[in-house]
């Protein structure tokens, strides 16, 4: 059987279009989007997608003020939320607040580990996570990921940037997350301590980053340093505070782009 992001377009379409059909019901039955579909008639549809008023952050802020805690787009009864999620808070607007069922949190790790996969990540492997934890999507999302791929998550983030090295030494990782801020603090902190990265951290073939821009000079920068592929994951904690979207086998500051390839076929783009 074939992954998601290994489909063609008629196959990824038709996937899509029994989930926005099973999608629309369940909106139909929420008190707070079923205005929105009020517009739609007959099943929901990706090109029906674009006669539905986009939900602004002030409406969902709006919401959870008069509904406490989690406003009426729950779609679940309080006492199913295993987890609880806010975004990032840096529109200065104010946090989303959103609750997570069991079965969601279990599909945040499977979304979220094809970024990994991608970056070469296999079962058995270690991934190790550089960014504080909190109540953010972010954090979740990264560690259920590695966790979905069949090994434990090194947590390095909790502690200082000397014991960090340390514990990737001690837990040597095939792959790591971090912001690109994370990572420069890693490599600043190796260089104080005159550590060879390559040499002590073998294992690490990928870094994953996601959360800050960074240059591509950068990029290329610390795939020398480290001796390891750079690659860069994207989401957001309205995507169901998964990862929704990830670079390919081409990581995220490829040298040449071969021509003629296509995305899905799991040949390298890499050269």
């Amino acid at each position: 059987m074939r992954t998601p992001d290994r489909l063609d377009r008629r196959a990824l379409e038709a996937v899509q279009t029994r989930k926005l059909e099973a999608l629309g019901e369940r909106l139909r039955r929420n008190p707070f989007f079923r205005d929105r579909l009020g517009s739609v008639k007959g099943a929901l549809t990706i090109h029906s997608l674009r006669g539905i008023e986009p939900v602004t952050k002030e409406e969902i802020l709006a919401d959870q003020a008069e509904h406490p805690p989690m406003g009426r787009r729950l779609g679940v009864e309080p006492s199913e939320v295993e987890m609880v999620h806010t975004t990032g808070g840096t529109s200065g607007r104010g946090r989303e607040i959103y609750g997570l069922t069991m079965r969601d949190v279990a599909n945040v790790g499977m979304l979220s580990s094809f970024s990994y996969a991608w970056a070469g990540l296999r079962a058995g492997e270690a991934g190790a996570y550089n960014v504080g934890l909190s109540n953010s999507s972010g954090g979740n999302c990264w560690i259920s990921a590695t966790q979905a791929i069949g090994r434990a998550p090194v947590i390095i983030a909790h502690t200082g940037f000397d014991e960090r090295i340390d514990l990737l030494r001690r837990f040597p990782p095939a792959a790591m997350y971090g912001t690109p801020s994370a990572i420069n603090g890693l490599v600043n902190t190796a260089e104080r301590r005159a550590i060879n990265l390559r040499e002590e951290i073998p294992s690490l073939r990928s870094i994953i980053v996601t959360g800050e821009p960074y240059p591509v000079e950068w990029a290329r920068a610390m795939e020398e340093l480290w001796g390891v592929q750079l690659f860069e994951a994207y989401g957001l904690t309205q995507s169901g505070s998964s990862l929704c979207a990830a670079t390919c086998e081409c990581g995220a500051a490829p040298r040449v782009y071969v021509v003629g390839c296509t995305f899905g076929n799991g040949r390298s783009f890499w050269r």
